[in-house]
């Protein structure tokens, strides 16, 4: 950009505009536990289930459990596809700390789970996401767990560069990590 332009964030670049995460996401969901008396859904299971104690802002590579396909068939969970980014919105010190797929998987209802858009690329959600973690970490509420909703997480207001400066963006990323991502645009 060639110069600055006042917005309802402040001064951004010239070009870019402000939107929030549903803007950049094709999905924002929470997750779900399936039943822990129903041991057709965890014994033998195939799939990952991810937990917020797992995350650790970076890849999500091996989950403690995984559930079975009659669990994703017969609960509220969600099978999220690789590079979705899981964010935990649930008890302090969890809250917005993040987890990239390496692979499609589930995780629980103490999670928001996002896909982002093609154009958008997984590596600008993730890093949209956790520099706004103090934003998300003040809005959390609740006496005995400070949490927040998967709508505050939806609402989070953001600057979003044009398509060309977002695939500049991506594949430095893929560059740096040797990554092969999911998206065919990205690849």
């Amino acid at each position: 950009p060639d110069g600055f332009e006042t917005s309802e964030l402040g001064e951004v670049p010239r070009g870019w505009r402000v939107g929030c995460i549903d803007d950049i996401c094709s999905t924002v969901t929470n997750g779900g536990t399936p039943s822990r008396s129903k041991t057709e859904y965890w014994e033998q299971g195939t799939i990952p289930w991810f937990k917020t104690g797992e995350f650790h802002d970076g890849f999500l590579l091996q989950p403690s459990e995984r559930i079975t396909n009659a669990a994703l068939i017969g609960s509220s969970v969600k099978l999220l596809p690789k590079d979705a980014v899981l964010m935990a919105i649930y008890a302090a010190p969890t809250v917005g700390r993040l987890g990239i797929l390496v692979e499609p998987a589930t995780f629980n209802q103490a999670c928001t789970g996002m896909v982002a858009r093609n154009e958008v690329g997984p590596w600008f959600l993730f890093w949209t996401l956790l520099n706004g973690r103090d934003w998300f970490n003040s809005r959390a509420n609740g006496a005995a767990q400070q949490n927040i909703s998967k709508a505050i997480v939806s609402a989070y207001r953001t600057v979003i560069p044009p398509n060309p400066v977002l695939d500049s963006f991506n594949l430095g990323f893929i560059r740096k990590l040797n990554y092969v991502p999911e998206s065919p645009v990205m690849r």
